[in-house]
Parts: structure tokens; C-alpha cells; sequence
């Protein structure tokens, strides 16, 4: 299983450049993780988007994160289908995250206060659609992999 980050500091790259850099190599996924804005004060919770034409793996997956999202507290704003730039470019089976609202004091203080079980609850979600058992070994790779 390979994982790489698009960015590690707070430099913007465009979509395009997060697309070519997913070409490189071959992924399972591709997620892109988000905090959602719309007035403060007002938007709350968390979505997640696939590709209008997602395939059963995406979907599945889409809605084991968002399941993990709901039970850390954040308010059920669902799957959903969208055509963002990222979903329908890379080759892999693409996700965005909208992990609650960073205008949203409630969603903030969720976030910081359930960060550790938000990650856990993403990446278990992850090992469980690619395969891999907490604490065992990659079928791809045979790489540890542990959370």
C-alpha cells in the first residue's frame, strides 16, 4: 500500500498539479481531506463526495469513513456524488473528505477534541476496503501496517 501526501507545508498546489502527481504511481485511492466553510456559525458536519460514476469500492468506502465521521459526532450530511476536478481526474477511485465546518465553532472543537479517532477511524476504514487487518501485515507490499 503506498500512501503520499500532495503537500506537507502550507504551500497551494493547483488541482492539476495534485492530479499529474496521482499519475505517477498506481494507488488504491486517492483522498482528498477538506475542512468545509460556508457562513459562520451556520454549515455543520461532514460529507463525503465520489465521482458520479464511482464504482462499488469508492462507494463502499465512502461511506465507511463517513459512518467513522458520524460516530466521532459530527452531524450526518452523507455520500455524495459531485464532478470536482480531483474525483474525475486521477486514475485511482477518488474520495473528498469534508471533515465539519472550520467556521463552525462546535465542528472545530469536535475536530480538535476527536483528531486521533477522526485518523483512526479513516484509516481503519481504508485497511477494511483494501483488506488489511489492524496490526498485519499488506497484501501488496507485506509492509507492518498498525493503528
Amino acid at each position: 500500500m503506498v500512501i503520499d501526501e500532495t503537500r506537507t507545508t502550507n504551500t497551494t498546489l493547483s488541482l492539476d498539479q495534485r492530479v499529474k502527481m496521482e499519475w505517477k504511481k498506481t494507488y488504491d485511492f486517492f483522498i482528498s481531506f477538506h475542512r468545509n466553510a460556508f457562513k459562520p456559525e451556520i454549515g455543520t458536519g461532514a460529507e463525503v463526495y465520489v465521482y458520479k460514476t464511482a464504482n462499488v469500492k469508492s462507494k463502499s468506502l465512502a461511506a465507511k469513513i463517513q459512518n467513522a465521521l458520524v460516530r466521532v459526532g459530527f452531524r450526518d450530511r452523507g455520500v455524495k456524488e459531485a464532478e470536482y476536478y480531483v474525483l474525475k481526474h486521477t486514475k485511482a477511485p477518488a474520495l473528498l473528505l469534508e471533515v465539519g465546518f472550520i467556521d463552525n465553532s462546535a465542528d472545530n472543537k469536535l475536530y480538535d477534541a476527536k483528531f486521533e479517532a477522526i485518523v483512526d477511524g479513516i484509516a481503519n476504514a481504508v485497511l477494511d476496503v483494501v483488506g488489511v487487518k489492524k496490526n498485519n501485515s499488506c497484501p501488496t507490499c507485506g509492509q507492518k501496517v498498525g493503528i
